[in-house]
């Protein structure tokens, strides 16, 4: 499923298709409030009227509109003039059964700290720099600082007991955001492709925006224990004093409401539907620059009139009514003047648009404005009873006005009679339809999937609130109307309904991810909220970057009320967010959402974002956001340098022996760096000497020394000392835990193979290719050319007796390095001196090859040593080392490994006997020193 931003663009109404829709001039007859220009769409005329409405500095060379009395009378053959068109999808918010004090606890605006920063950001968008904020991508052009406000909100309220600070914060994130959003929107060439692309991001934040309204409502209602508890006391209060109580319509509707907590919520929706149609009706009624205070209605119809009394041989055209009563069009079947007609058409699309965003009086005074006094009075009607001087106990109190219809039944009836009359306008029908509640009659004006929801819920509270009055008051009512009850709604039900109604586009809507957001936070199913988010996060790879945002937050603020009751798809929503900041650069945003995720997952995410870090001081600053954001910063940087090192590793069992020593890839070297991640902590000291080991025994099994080595270099040289430090000071006692005291021996191992290593090739150079050339002697050399080659010869035994006392410190040097590694003290080199405390068979595995690769190998480069400097008799003690059971190094030869040196054991015994010495050495024993093996 595909989020469907063109359905979005209708909900705001900031569309490039229906901002000239929704502000263009249109004919007067067209019976909708969405009428499609005949011509293409004059974009630049609309957005220059939306651009008037908000207050910005956009000019004009359209001439000002002129007021037009009747004395302006034009032809009724002619153009009609241009009027407002009303967008349903832009409309929100009165109450018809609420208190004042209740609908402002609902809908309060929070004090932001970022209002005034974004504010003077406004005032800072010039030519110069809008212009290159549109050269970026919507989301870097408008909403740079969006994930960081988040954040940042998230971090200040993120306490149970400031949740709903914290969702006010984030309404007002998204508010200020759009008011920028806005700016640019407006100063973008109606031409730019990228004007699309700005109105998506817009419109996707202003969904969001509304749907965060809905849930601040809502949760309110449902959270709040005290507002539940003075409700019950108040329940109990009235039915103990029942006798006494005064009881009016308006009485009982509250009694109503503080009692059933489904029609509160039903009112409270259709408060939230109101208020978001309420933002966007100022703009639409700046545009109405048509009533001014008209003394009649009709004024061109009254002109005619009166022209037609002084002229009475004119002939009329059409039939025009003969009276002005308001009554008069319909009791004589006749009509009024065309562009009296236009009026009317669009008095009561402009009534109609009041009443859908709740402003009953500004309906009024549109009505008082265009000369309908009466028209207002009608609206009148709908208000529920009340005489607040029956409930005073002082007799010297001021009389006080009634308030509401005591016939209000009588007017309902009136109203459903209306409807049924074809000879009435659709708006003027929905108008009372909507006070009366009247669905058939409200719903052939609704435009939009809110429209829709509004016309519902508001007919669903109609029907509660008569049904209440009508069965508890005192006052015998008229009947309802026949059909009134004839389908009982409910919240369930009436998502059903639009979901299946016979309005294609409405069915559509109804499957937007907003729309469904907002349906289940309505219907309380959170459960099939949160798995509707996850099976969006991982079926759709086109999520809008700021919808992942909002899914992530709205999963925080579930869990901060204890509503998370599918944890697994709450934390893949969570983690689909930090791998969405993770791809998106949001770097420093990511350890305060980590920390959100089970502490099992933690480190696992974290870890996946630092593998990509390579440079020193941006490490640094990665893992202190990890300390501020409370998270395991130890258990991260080991996972961090365990995922490093497991890739791309190669089989060590796949290498047989040593070859040439391999060059350092890519990927070697960032096996290298990763230790560096274990360093910056010293507590961690002795995790870096395990991690290092285990990276220098991949690279000593594929031959890489140069590797190895510069992994060894990476660790301090104090490592050994600052681990019987750290574990001084944790029991008082520098006896290291088993574990510890495996991986420093094993770190000793690893050092005395690398100077063993790296001492015989230096041997290797300096035997092979360091040895002096003597110079060529020349026959028949003249006297001048002998004392050449006298001299040169004499430097070249200077260089040789160099050489060769080199030599022999250097074989010194290999071989009690090699011998170290041989006669490894407490059993052998490579081998734990403890059972480990965490068992760790790939270790032991990889341990356990590393000696059948690397101790036959020195044993044939130790006799190569010592075959070479013509130690035969040493050589020959190579096998008695080699079958000694103290270090049993047998058993990790091959078949083909002791075949190997047992020809070099041949190959030293030929030379003994033809030096006429014992084949076997023992008439001449071996003698040699060993540096002390390391321990």
């Amino acid at each position: 499923m595909e989020l469907d931003e063109s359905s979005i663009h209708e909900r705001t109404g900031l569309t490039t298709a229906n901002l000239s829709e929704m502000l263009s001039p249109g004919k007067p007859k067209q019976p909708s409030l969405f009428k499609t220009p005949s011509t293409r769409v004059n974009l630049q005329k609309s957005i220059q009227l939306l651009d008037d409405a908000a207050g910005l500095p956009v000019s004009s060379e359209s001439p000002p509109f002129q007021q037009r009395s009747f004395r302006s009378q034009r032809n009724s053959h002619l153009t009609p003039k241009s009027g407002f068109k009303f967008p349903s999808s832009m409309i929100k918010r009165s109450t018809p059964y609420t208190n004042q004090s209740f609908n402002e606890t609902l809908f309060q605006s929070p004090v932001s700290a970022i209002g005034s920063k974004l504010e003077s950001a406004f005032d800072d968008v010039t030519t110069t720099n809008v212009g290159l904020l549109l050269d970026e991508e919507p989301e870097l052009a408008a909403c740079t600082g969006l994930y960081n406000d988040f954040m940042e909100a998230y971090r200040t309220y993120f306490s149970p007991q400031k949740v709903f600070e914290l969702l006010d914060q984030y309404n007002t994130i998204c508010d200020e955001q759009l008011k920028l959003l806005k700016k640019l929107v407006m100063r973008t060439a109606p031409n730019q492709q990228k004007l699309s692309k700005k109105l998506d991001v817009y419109n996707v934040l202003y969904s969001e925006r509304d749907t965060w309204q809905l849930v601040i409502s809502l949760f309110k209602d449902r959270l709040e224990d005290t507002y539940i508890t003075q409700m019950e006391e108040e329940e109990d209060d009235m039915n103990s004093s029942s006798a006494m109580k005064y009881v009016s319509d308006k009485n009982l509707m509250s009694a109503l409401f503080k009692r059933d907590s489904a029609v509160r919520e039903a009112q409270i929706v259709v408060d939230w539907l109101e208020n978001c149609a309420k933002e966007n009706l100022s703009i639409l009624m700046k545009n109405n620059k048509i009533y001014s205070g008209q003394a009649v209605a009709w004024e061109n119809t009254l002109h005619r009139l009166q022209k037609k009394s002084r002229f009475t041989s004119e002939t009329m055209e059409r039939p025009l009514v003969k009276e002005m009563d308001p009554d008069a069009p319909m009791r004589h079947g006749r009509v009024l003047d065309d562009l009296d007609q236009e009026d009317e058409l669009l008095l009561l699309q402009q009534m109609f648009a009041c009443i859908r965003a709740g402003d009953f009086t500004q309906a009024q005074e549109i009505c008082i404005n265009y000369g309908q006094s009466w028209r207002a009075a009608t609206l009148e009607g709908w208000i529920l009873y009340h005489d607040s001087n029956f409930e005073s106990t002082n007799i010297h109190d001021t009389v006080k006005p009634v308030e509401g219809n005591l016939y209000r039944d009588v007017w309902k009836r009136t109203c459903w009679a209306m409807c049924k009359q074809d000879k009435y306008n659709i708006y003027e029908k929905a108008i009372y339809a909507a006070l009366s509640g009247n669905l058939n009659a409200l719903l052939p004006v609704c435009r939009s999937w809110g429209d829709y929801v509004w016309a519902y819920f508001r007919t669903y509270v109609d029907q509660m609130v008569e049904q209440e009055i009508h069965f508890l008051s005192h006052r015998k009512k008229e009947a309802l109307p026949s059909n009134y009850l004839d389908k009982r709604l409910d919240p369930d039900l009436i998502f059903k309904d639009i979901q299946a109604c016979d309005n294609e586009p409405i069915r559509k809507e109804s499957s937007l991810y907003f729309n469904m957001i907002q349906k289940l936070i309505i219907l309380n199913d959170t459960d099939c909220l949160i798995n509707k988010m996850y099976e969006w996060l991982t079926t759709d790879k086109a999520l809008p970057s700021h919808f992942v945002r909002f899914m992530a937050h709205l999963v925080l603020f579930f869990q901060a009320v204890g509503l998370d009751s599918k944890p697994d798809h709450c934390n893949a929503i969570l983690k689909g967010y930090v791998d969405h900041l993770m791809r998106n650069g949001q770097k420093r945003l990511i350890a305060t959402y980590v920390a959100t995720l089970p502490t099992y997952c933690q480190a696992l995410a974290y870890a996946e974002f630092l593998e990509e870090i390579e440079q020193k001081d941006e490490r640094h600053l990665y893992l202190n956001l990890a300390k501020d954001a409370c998270l395991d910063v130890p258990a991260i940087t080991k996972t961090v340098v365990e995922n490093i090192r497991k890739k791309n590793n190669e089989d060590l069992q796949s290498q047989s022996k040593f070859t040439v020593n391999m060059p350092i890839c890519k990927e070697d070297l960032q096996k290298i760096e990763a230790i560096d991640w274990l360093v910056f902590d010293q507590s961690q000291r002795s995790e870096a000497i395990r991690q290092a080991n285990a990276v220098m025994r991949g690279f000593l099994a594929t031959n890489k020394t140069t590797a190895a080595r510069q992994v060894f270099e990476k660790l301090p040289p104090d490592s050994v000392d600052i681990v019987y430090q750290n574990r001084y000071r944790e029991i008082g006692s520098k006896e290291l835990s088993h574990d510890d005291s495996n991986a420093v021996r094993e770190h000793l191992c690893i050092k005395a193979c690398l100077d063993a290593i790296e001492s015989f090739n230096d041997w290797f150079e300096m035997y092979y290719r360091g040895k002096p050339t003597p110079p060529e002697a020349l026959e028949g050399a003249n006297f001048t050319e002998r004392m050449a080659y006298d001299h040169k010869m004499k430097l070249y035994e200077t260089e040789f007796d160099h050489w060769k006392h080199g030599l022999e410190l250097q074989t010194k040097t290999t071989k009690n390095r090699i011998y170290n590694i041989l006669l490894f003290a407490d059993g052998g080199w490579m081998v734990d001196q403890f059972e480990n405390e965490t068992p760790d068979d790939s270790r032991e595995q990889q341990m356990k090859l590393l000696r059948q690769l690397c101790i036959p190998k020195f044993i044939i480069q130790l006799h190569q040593i010592l075959h070479s400097t013509e130690n035969y008799v040493e050589c020959m003690q190579l096998a008695e080392i080699l079958t000694s059971e103290k270090n049993a190094l047998y058993q990790v030869f091959t078949k083909t490994d002791l075949q190997e040196i047992l020809k070099l054991l041949r190959q030293s015994s030929m030379m003994l006997v033809n030096n006429k010495q014992d084949p076997f050495g023992y008439e001449d024993p071996m003698i040699y020193e060993l540096e002390t093996p390391a321990t």
